[in-house]
């Protein structure tokens, strides 16, 4: 058992690790079959995945991972993807297909992160267990990017949990995609990761994305975290790393970039222009959040300007809005 005091304020939480990998039980790549036992309430225990679920997940034959650029997945560190791994994608259904795929071109993983040895944390001690996968083609065309949340909801916030495991312990050869339905436990993400209010996973549903659910349009259905395994906190709870507390270092990794005009000046937008004020890591991620926002013409990404220190990332529907004062702010139109 490895323990470390969660940095949320809560009580002392738990990382169970077994398996070839040194993984988390409960979602560990490969092994563990007494994790499936032990578990309640399965990914089984819900659907099939549904049609923009399938669209947006790939298969490494023993883990998930999500597509987040037409050349770019998102898994867990511990799956351990390599140089010229095949990636397969759900092209027609919820089952992985066989006929067409991609090979692993490279594997970024944030700084201090080491997976052979289990060290979940980076550099700044945050926990950071992902991999940001370079593929060495694009993607089938019909697969379809996910567009990634930039800033985290608090606790109680509902999402969809995606995995291609050995669901409720019974073989899964084919990979098919299942989800479930949870909510978010953490009041913040601060220390890189958040727990689920109920713990719903298998082995091979690691690297598996919790979907944030604001709405039926897949707009709002934003990549909140990317699965990790099990924590205890009261009870067992799965445990994700947060993909907005890292998103600015996973927008480097992919070499993001959006064209945008940069105005003369900053500008507030109006109440009836705003389309969302919130916090965003970086203005790159501000950028990144009205590129993905298809009726943002504009953002405002002000740093420091909240009384409590924090940046904040305004997206307008047009370009109109009054000068804002803040040193280093800055506003760029598409």
């Amino acid at each position: 058992m490895a323990s470390r005091r969660n940095p949320v304020g809560q009580e002392f939480w738990s990382l169970k690790v077994a398996g070839v990998f040194g993984l988390v039980m409960a979602a560990g790549c490969v092994g563990a079959p007494e994790e499936a036992s032990r578990s309640t309430s399965e990914i089984n225990g819900g659907n099939f995945a549904a049609s923009w679920q399938w669209q947006r997940s790939a298969s490494f034959g023993y883990c998930t991972g999500t597509i987040i650029g037409v050349r770019h997945v998102l898994t867990a560190a511990h799956c351990t993807p390599a140089v010229n791994d095949i990636v397969r994608f759900y092209a027609t259904n919820t089952t992985v297909d066989t006929t067409q795929g991609a090979r692993v071109a490279a594997v970024t993983v944030r700084p201090g992160v080491m997976p052979s040895i289990n060290d979940y944390y980076d550099t700044a001690g945050d926990f950071a267990y992902f991999a940001v996968v370079h593929l060495d083609r694009d993607i089938p065309s019909t697969s379809r990017v996910a567009t990634m949340s930039w800033y985290y909801p608090g606790d109680d916030a509902l999402g969809f949990k995606v995995g291609q495991g050995a669901h409720n312990g019974a073989a899964n050869p084919s990979g098919s995609l299942m989800t479930i339905n949870d909510q978010t436990y953490s009041s913040d993400d601060n220390s890189g990761h958040f727990l689920s209010e109920n713990e719903q996973t298998n082995p091979g549903d690691s690297g598996g994305a919790f979907f944030r659910n604001t709405g039926s349009a897949v707009t709002n259905r934003n990549l909140l975290g990317v699965l990790f395994g099990d924590a205890f906190e009261w009870e067992w709870r799965n445990l994700y790393t947060s993909v907005p507390e890292h998103l600015n270092f996973i927008l480097n990794a992919m070499s993001y970039s959006a064209s945008f005009s940069a105005l003369p000046s900053p500008r507030l937008p109006s109440a009836a222009n705003t389309l969302l004020a919130s916090y965003a890591p970086s203005e790159l991620a501000c950028r990144y959040a009205c590129e993905r926002t298809g009726a943002c013409m504009m953002y405002t990404y002000a740093p420091g300007a909240s009384a409590f220190g924090f940046a904040e990332c305004y997206l307008a529907s047009s370009t109109a809005g009054a000068l804002m004062p803040v040193p280093g702010a800055t506003s760029r139109a598409k």
